[in-house]
């Protein structure tokens, strides 16, 4: 069937007050969204589709939320903002496990976990730096500055030894992260955008 002829329908039309600056979806029917008055919305699939979960909207931010993730089995939500505050959410019962704050940097701009069973999270930020943390001990695993221009966005390989990072003023640069950060190449486009992997980890799309 050709694209033209795929049939489509709106099962949901959210409106909200603020500019929405990040949505994602989890394995388990619920989806967020980050918006610049600071609030987190979570959503759930019921029967009679998609309705507001009991713990939503989450206030935890002062500043604009600019990332919402979910892991990789959907029990985590991680919510940034352009404080450089990251809360890590229970998805089931909103309730906050935990926090990072990254002290330098700027604001973070996007978030992602790493694939399962690794226990990461990475961000990255309006000047140009690049942090991995350790979510089972909220701490830095480690950190370093990647870019001149503010970081857009960025993903993991899937098993985990790469890390792709994409900015403003065109720049993607892939990074070896084992127990070292390696740089492996830079590439200069006009403009850089990094969509995840492919499932075998075999191709990457910028």
């Amino acid at each position: 069937m050709s694209q033209t002829n795929l049939e489509y329908r709106i099962l949901k039309t959210i409106k909200l007050s603020a500019d929405i600056n990040s949505c994602n979806f989890s394995q388990h029917n619920l989806f967020a969204i980050g918006t610049s008055d600071k609030s987190v919305s979570v959503w759930e699939w019921s029967e009679e589709g998609y309705r507001e979960t009991f713990y939503s909207p989450l206030l935890n931010h002062d500043y604009a939320v600019t990332s919402v993730v979910f892991s990789p089995d959907g029990l985590v939500l991680a919510t940034s903002s352009t404080d450089g505050i990251t809360y890590i959410v229970n998805s089931k019962t909103g309730t906050v496990k935990g926090y990072i704050v990254q002290s330098i940097g700027g604001g973070i701009r996007e978030s992602s976990f790493s694939p399962a069973p690794h226990r990461l999270l990475a961000t990255v930020t309006d000047e140009g730096y690049i942090f991995v943390w350790n979510l089972e001990t909220y701490q830095i695993q480690r950190y370093w500055m990647g870019h001149e221009a503010s970081i857009s966005s960025l993903a993991f390989s899937q098993d985990c030894h790469l890390l792709a990072t994409g900015d403003t003023d065109g720049t993607f640069k892939l990074w070896l992260v084992d127990n070292a950060v390696s740089h492996l190449f830079t590439v200069d486009l006009l403009s850089a955008h990094v969509q995840k992997d492919s499932h075998d980890g075999a191709m990457l799309t910028v």
